[in-house]
């Protein structure tokens, strides 16, 4: 069966320079007119044929806008069957699957990146850069413009900062407060006991008890409570 100028260019005739792209969808759409393809392999038919397209020297199929052209190109004549009377398209085209009425139309799902997780809303605190939880301790860690959050500054304008424990390194650079914000055991003494695991948090007990540092009874921390 021979197409018309027309009727095999379709109403978008314009295929980037892609002929084979072009010649290949008039293939898949001459294959459903005589009854060669099926609703079902429909789709893996178009991916077949832009893969040979590329693999003959047209990589340029993969460009979205020729993909999803081939299948406008087909769309559009399925269209063309569908609208026939079932009389008029038994005489014209007696080949053609007989649930045609029924076939979808077929589209080229864009190549989008994977979505990124939303980042969490950091809290609104005056200079705030960054706001992580440390693998290590599981606790907070903020990253500080000391200019705009109104600290001292003396040891650098960056600061980072242990949300849970309050204790500060400085920075001259952003880079090296961004760095040890990943580590806070390194430079907060609780952070420290938490991942030695030292059973006491006071710091001024200096990692032994309370017992051995001659505080009363009454005021042992609680981890340090059933010790001697």
């Amino acid at each position: 069966m021979e197409m018309s100028r027309d009727m095999a260019m379709g109403s978008n005739p314009d295929w980037q320079g892609n002929v084979a792209a072009l010649r290949v969808a008039q293939l898949i759409v001459s294959e459903i007119w005589t009854g060669q393809q099926t609703r079902a392999g429909l789709a893996d038919r178009i991916k077949e044929g832009m893969a040979w397209v590329a693999q003959i020297g047209f990589p340029q199929v993969y460009d979205l806008a020729v993909a999803q052209a081939m299948c406008e190109f087909v769309n559009e004549k399925i269209g063309e069957l569908q609208a026939m009377s079932k009389e008029d398209r038994a005489k014209r085209f007696p080949q053609a699957p007989k649930d045609i009425d029924a076939w979808p139309m077929i589209s080229v799902a864009s190549r989008r990146k994977p979505r990124r997780k939303p980042a969490k809303s950091m809290p609104d605190y005056a200079g705030l850069r960054q706001y992580r939880k440390a693998r290590s301790t599981g606790i907070h860690v903020g990253v500080y413009d000391g200019v705009e959050a109104g600290l001292d500054t003396d040891g650098g304008r960056w600061q980072t900062i242990c949300e849970e424990h309050g204790h500060i390194c400085s920075h001259d650079t952003l880079a090296l407060a961004r760095a040890h914000a990943a580590c806070p055991e390194g430079w907060c003494e609780v952070c420290q006991r938490i991942v030695s695991g030292w059973p006491c948090l006071n710091v001024s007990h200096n990692e032994v008890d309370c017992a051995t540092a001659g505080l009363p009874r009454d005021q042992w921390c609680p981890p340090c409570q059933g010790r001697r």
